[in-house]
């Protein structure tokens, strides 16, 4: 009988062990929200206009040419810049003009000289994080789209556009390399959206999965249960 109460109370113990050892946890992942930013527009032969702290406000637009920031005050009436970020993603549209010069691509103009670039930098976050990388894509006209790389074609990440490895967290933008389709009887405007993915610099906190919990709660409680019958019928 002994014996039997002794290995009634291992199985228990091993129960127990088996439930807290199995208890899953999911991992609470969200990325960093952008909170301010850095812009610097650069264009060779002249000097560099830099708007500090750009406050990131997902109802307006961040930058545009009425806002009196030296950045806005570069760019053409209607281009703009808007940055809405979420834990689930940041998202930065940039509205460009062209029409100066010929794209070399038939249809498509360019709106900047060779070596202009625009930098958006010293990213503010919510919690400590890093720009780990950046997607993009354009708007369509009835399937053709307004925004062509220096290529002609798709925008290329390393040539287009890129995350500056000698400015850590920068976005780098090459304007001069960029075509805006030619539309008659329309501005020649053309918008892309870029997808900065940050990441938090500490790893997330695990948390355990409520679902899953409550239902190991409730097979060591039915162990408890079963485990004072088995002492009561000795």
């Amino acid at each position: 009988m002994r014996l039997a109460l002794v290995s009634a109370r291992r199985c228990a113990v091993v129960f127990f062990a088996m439930v807290f050892t199995v208890l899953p946890v999911s991992m609470a992942i969200a990325a960093p929200i952008l909170l301010k930013f850095d812009v610097t527009f650069i264009q060779p032969g002249s000097p560099a206009n830099f708007d500090a702290a750009v406050e990131v406000d997902n109802t307006t637009r961040e930058i545009d040419n009425v806002n009196g920031t030296d950045v806005g005050s570069v760019f053409f009436d209607p281009e703009f810049v808007d940055v809405a970020s979420t834990p689930a993603q940041t998202l930065l549209s940039y509205l460009i003009q062209g029409g100066l010069d010929d794209h070399g691509t038939p249809g498509y103009s360019t709106a900047w000289p060779s070596g202009t670039a625009m930098l958006f930098s010293n990213f503010v976050f919510d919690q400590p994080g890093t720009l780990t990388s950046v997607s993009v894509t354009v708007d369509q006209a009835a399937g053709t789209p307004r925004v062509v790389g220096a290529g002609g074609g798709a925008l290329i990440e390393g040539v287009d556009y890129f995350v500056n490895m000698l400015v850590p967290n920068t976005l780098q933008l090459q304007l001069f390399g960029l075509g805006i389709l030619e539309q008659p009887g329309f501005l020649p405007l053309g918008q892309m959206t870029f997808q900065l993915n940050f990441e938090a610099v500490d790893p997330p906190v695990p948390v355990p999965d409520a679902g899953s919990s409550l239902m190991l709660f409730g097979m060591g409680m039915t162990a408890l249960a079963a485990r004072r019958r088995l002492f009561r019928s000795h």
